[in-house]
This record gives structure tokens, C-alpha cells and sequence, in this order.
């Protein structure tokens, strides 16, 4: 059996990137780690992580927590095209961690008072409209600059792809529960072509009725 495990929920979207990018690389993939029942606060999860957060890694005898950190080591370790540090390029690799801290600085902040809003997950902002403006602009703009091909490293996909493509499919998920919330196209563009060429993110429409999709689906749409 494949060795790794990421330990997550579905409606995570935190989380799903790891676990897609385990399975893409066929290294592993996702094991529940169900919050609403305290399976974080366990002994047996403390000791992988101690912030006892979701995603976590679990190889062997190894453990790490964080997102970004799981990406990057995944690829290090098991599909090395993906961040390509160990081929000398660093260009490649340098646009890629530009493209996350820019989305984690920049657009993560916005998308907690919309999506994260839509799914129980933040309070609503005093002003939903002006917010949902704002979250729209950030997507726009993150396109604009890093979208200059089909993915961020232009026609090669990376662990870039694999940790943006889960937030902004929330995003359009949310499109029918948030008045005056329109997704991009580029955006829009940038998911489906991820969908197209990694079969493993069909995790993200339907999983029992947990999926990301499924998840924002069963959510009252906002006032």
C-alpha cells in the first residue's frame, strides 16, 4: 500500500490539495480525520501534529503539518516535476512559492469572509457586499499576474495548481449562495483545465456528500 497518508476532511480545501497531490502522485492519500468528533484532539493525532490542525502528513514514521509544507515535501520527495527544485530550477520554483504567499497574503483573507462565511465556517463581515466586491478583485488580480498560460509554471502543472484549484472551485461552488459574487472566467478557466488533466480531483465534487461541492450545496445562501 502506498505509504502516505493526509489526514483531512472533504470540505477542507486546505486540506484536499495535499490529499489530490498524494493520490496524483500515487504515494497516498486521504485518511478522515473527523474534527467534528475530536479525532484532532486525540493522542494518537497529537503526536503526528502537536497544533493538532488539519491537513497533516503522515509517511512512515514521519509527520509534518501545514499545507504548503506537505506540498512541497510530497513533490520533494515523490513527484519532483511538480517543484523542481532538485533540477536546478529555481525560477520555476521561485514563481511557484510567489503564487502561494501571494494567494495566502493577498486573496486567502478575502475568501474567509465569503466562502468560509457560505459554509459556517467564519462570521459574516459587516458588509457582506463590499467584502464579496473585494474577494472578486483579489481573484481577478491573482489571475492577471499568474496566469500567463494555462497554469502558473504556463502549460506544466505544479504544487501551485494543486493548493489554488481547491479554494477557488469553492469559490464557484459559492457563485449561487453569495448575491453578486462572479468568479473570474480566467479563474474559471484555470479549475476546469485542472479538473481536465488531474482525474484525482473528482474528490472535490462528490465524496459521500461531504465534497467541497456538496458541502456548499447544502448551504443557506446568504442574505
Amino acid at each position: 500500500m502506498p505509504p502516505v497518508k493526509i489526514h483531512g476532511m472533504p470540505p477542507s480545501s486546505n486540506a484536499m490539495g495535499p490529499c489530490i497531490l498524494a493520490a496524483y502522485a500515487e504515494c497516498g492519500g486521504f485518511e478522515m480525520c473527523n474534527l467534528l468528533e475530536g479525532a484532532h484532539q486525540t493522542e494518537a493525532f497529537t503526536k503526528l501534529n502537536a497544533y493538532q490542525h488539519i491537513p497533516t502528513l503522515e509517511d512512515g514514521d514521519f509527520a509534518i503539518g501545514e499545507s504548503n509544507a506537505i506540498l512541497r515535501y510530497i513533490a520533494l520527495k515523490y513527484k519532483p516535476e511538480l517543484y523542481p527544485a532538485a533540477a536546478g530550477e529555481f525560477e520555476s520554483c521561485g514563481t511557484i512559492d510567489f503564487a502561494i504567499d501571494a494567494f495566502i497574503g493577498e486573496v486567502y483573507k478575502l475568501h474567509v469572509s465569503v466562502v468560509y462565511t457560505v459554509c459556517g465556517f467564519n462570521s459574516p463581515p459587516d458588509d457582506q457586499a463590499a467584502a464579496t466586491t473585494a474577494y472578486m478583485a483579489a481573484l481577478d488580480k491573482w489571475g492577471k499576474v499568474f496566469l500567463k498560460g494555462t497554469y502558473v509554471l504556463g502549460d506544466k502543472l505544479s504544487i501551485a495548481d494543486f493548493k489554488m484549484v481547491p479554494f477557488f472551485w469553492a469559490a464557484m461552488c459559492c457563485e449561487p449562495k453569495v448575491p453578486g459574487l462572479e468568479v473570474p472566467a480566467q479563474i474559471k478557466e484555470y479549475v476546469n483545465s485542472f479538473f481536465g488533466a488531474v482525474d484525482e480531483a473528482k474528490i472535490m465534487k462528490t465524496f459521500g456528500g461531504f465534497a467541497i461541492a456538496e458541502y456548499v450545496a447544502s448551504k443557506d445562501a446568504l442574505k
